[in-house]
């Protein structure tokens, strides 16, 4: 039996799979409060561009809003203005900016 605070989520199409996303439950650092989390959203190379990850963060959303949550938090990096540009249309919003120093 599977964790019912970590799921996830498998976009396929007629032919294979095309994506793929792990959406877990957290406790929030500073309030303890329960939020979703976009653990990994992955979409194949062919079919980037094709409104897989819009279908998988949609999903995200209905399995947050499924366990009561009132927020739901993804990381990406900043080069990734793809990705961003899917996250914003979707409703995300930055929120932190975090620093790396590599030694």
């Amino acid at each position: 039996k599977g964790d019912p605070e970590d799921c996830i989520f498998i976009a396929v199409d007629a032919e294979r799979a095309c994506g793929f996303m792990r959406v877990v439950l957290l406790k929030d650092y500073y309030t303890g409060e329960k939020h979703a989390h976009v653990n990994d959203i992955v979409v194949a190379k062919e079919s980037e561009g094709k409104g897989v990850g819009r279908l998988l963060l949609q999903k995200a959303d209905e399995w947050a809003i499924e366990n009561k949550v009132r927020w739901i938090t993804l990381n990406v990096f900043e080069e990734n203005r793809r990705a961003r540009s899917v996250y914003e249309m979707q409703g995300y919003h930055m929120e932190w900016i975090k620093y790396l120093k590599q030694l």
